[in-house]
């Protein structure tokens, strides 16, 4: 289900407010990079771009912490199956991925860690909201 800018939104503030103690924690946002998610630019309510989300949580009075890119290795999943849909190719780097996330080889982690800065699918935004305190 793609992530509109109400949702996502909601979700962050959902996920930063303790009710118990009423206060505000530091949190994490993962956002789709435009450039990679090709399947969700056909859908009715595409997925909110990182600046679109940011501008909206600094308006809402969050402070951005620092960024990066992440998931090179699912980039290239992606393309794929927009070129040939559900082929077996596509089912084989499924494999793939299922095999990498699972069993976290050195090599596959290298090569991620390499690749993220270019191939990166998503944006990971590190917000708090100045004056608040880690619950």
């Amino acid at each position: 289900m793609p992530l509109t800018r109400r949702a996502a939104t909601g979700l962050m503030l959902a996920g930063l407010v303790s009710p118990a103690l009423g206060q505000t924690a530091p949190a994490t946002v993962k956002v789709p990079t435009r450039g990679f998610a090709l399947p969700d630019w056909l859908a009715k309510e595409p997925r909110v771009p990182a600046t679109a989300l940011l501008e909206d949580l600094r308006a809402r009075g969050f402070e951005l912490l620092g960024g990066h890119h992440a998931h090179a290795l699912h980039s290239p999943f992606w393309w794929l199956k927009c070129a040939v849909g559900d082929g077996s190719a596509v089912r084989a780097y499924h494999k793939l991925l299922v095999w990498d996330i699972t069993a976290r080889p050195r090599l596959t982690r290298w090569a991620e860690r390499g690749l993220n800065p270019v191939l990166g699918k998503s944006v990971v935004l590190y917000l708090r909201k100045p004056g608040s305190r880690p619950s």
